[in-house]
């Protein structure tokens, strides 16, 4: 049985950047921190990893995070 911290090189609090490979990288430029990550286990076979990032100033105003990136999204900082 896999779990997320298996699959995923990421935890909560990690500083991270969208990979220039992503189709978004350009509307999401600077470096985020990883803020939630959800195994979606019942999306097929059980590696589906959904990961919520926000910016510090998102942070410190408290506001909301935007899930939906993929490990393959993110690149460590």
């Amino acid at each position: 049985m896999l779990f997320a911290h298996d699959i995923c090189p990421y935890r909560i609090g990690s500083r991270v950047r969208v990979a220039e490979t992503n189709e978004y990288a350009k509307e999401w430029p600077g470096i985020y921190v990883v803020t939630c990550i959800r195994w979606e286990f019942q999306k097929g076979d059980g590696t589906a990893i959904n990961i919520s990032i926000a910016s510090d100033l998102e942070l410190q105003a408290k506001n909301g995070d935007t899930d939906g990136w993929s490990s393959d999204d993110l690149l460590p900082v």
